[in-house]
């Protein structure tokens, strides 16, 4: 082999190199700039966020730790929205779906209109947060994976409600002592 096409392998590899570290950077300013976005709505609220996702023009994060909180930015042609709902007062978390069917060349097919997650509240009073991880209203005609996103944050919604529960629930017991006078 000589040295021209040496140099010129070296080149090449050299430049795909590059164009791949470029884009590994670039992806990764984004998403810190998607993160930090979340970590000061968060800090506006006391909190901390300790697991997050980021998806299109959608943030969402948790703070299970501290102060129960669920924190949730969506910004959409239309609106923008930031929720924080504080998992303390919530019962549960359900995965809600809009679907209809569409009929295409005598094949009926499903058509998801819209996903979110839907966190009822031990207060009946207090009107259910809806959550919307994707309406085909103004996002794009294919999923990306919002769906499994949805299906992950409501298992991570509904356990961490259950896990500060089980948590209040022994600190309760803890509190009552002897004849069952409660101790303050």
């Amino acid at each position: 082999m000589d040295y021209f096409n040496l140099a010129v392998w070296v080149t090449v590899i050299m430049t795909i190199a590059a164009i791949v570290i470029h884009f590994y950077y670039r992806n990764k300013l984004r998403t810190e700039s998607k993160l930090s976005v979340l970590k000061s709505f968060a800090e506006e609220n006391d909190s901390t966020i300790i697991l997050h996702d980021s998806w299109d023009q959608t943030h969402i994060g948790i703070d299970d730790r501290e102060t129960m909180k669920l924190f949730f930015i969506r910004s959409t042609v239309n609106k923008d929205t930031r929720e924080v709902i504080n998992l303390t007062e919530a019962e549960r978390c359900h995965l809600g779906k809009e679907v209809r069917t569409v009929t295409q060349h005598r094949e009926k097919i499903l058509v998801i209109d819209k996903i979110g997650l839907i966190i009822s509240f031990r207060d009946m009073k207090k009107p259910a947060a809806r959550l919307e991880f994707y309406n085909n209203d103004y996002d794009p005609l294919t999923l990306s994976g919002e769906l499994q996103m949805a299906e992950k944050w409501e298992k991570i919604i509904n356990d961490t409600i259950s896990n500060y529960r089980k948590k209040d629930l022994a600190d309760k017991k803890l509190k009552v002592t002897g004849y069952g006078k409660k101790v303050v």
